[in-house]
């Protein structure tokens, strides 16, 4: 995108470790008490909202993550 002169972006909307409900688990291949970093995220092209994106990363293998990005 950038090399077309657009101006893509990112705004965190959440931050939070979850219990991963039954299809995150089943998505990571985790057990059922498993707790995943849930990070939601608003993309922006050209300072226009363009998507919502809802990403889980295992919290066992990414406890940084639940502290926040810098």
């Amino acid at each position: 995108m950038t090399q077309d002169g657009l101006e893509p972006s990112n705004k965190i909307l959440v931050q939070e470790v979850i219990n991963a409900d039954e299809k995150v688990r089943k998505g990571l291949r985790l057990p059922p008490s498993a707790k995943v970093v849930h990070v939601r995220s608003l993309r922006f092209l050209r300072d226009l909202p363009l998507a919502i994106e809802d990403i889980f990363f295992p919290y066992d293998r990414f406890p940084d993550m639940a502290h926040g990005f810098k």
